[in-house]
């Protein structure tokens, strides 16, 4: 896994307010992954979910490292609720 996408949205109003897209060491990327990477994550940035189809571009490759990097981004979270508080 080379990169991620964190999105703020409005739930009441169903729309996406804003996205970060992360992406981890792309020196060692050819054209054709960063490629790839970038519009998955885009397509989360929009709103798409991971697909169960392996030839999608949706499909969740790496289930373990997303759940810690689930974890990272709550955790970031808190932090900053709390430092805003």
């Amino acid at each position: 896994m080379t990169g991620w996408s964190v999105s703020i949205a409005d739930d009441e109003v169903n729309q996406i307010l804003k996205s970060r897209i992360t992406l981890f060491e792309v020196d060692r990327l050819s054209p054709e992954q960063l490629g790839t990477i970038l519009r998955h994550e885009f397509g989360h940035s929009i709103g798409l979910v991971h697909s169960t189809t392996q030839e999608d571009l949706m499909y969740q490759l790496f289930k373990q490292i997303i759940l810690m990097f689930q974890n990272v981004t709550l955790m970031q979270l808190v932090i900053c609720m709390t430092v805003e508080e």
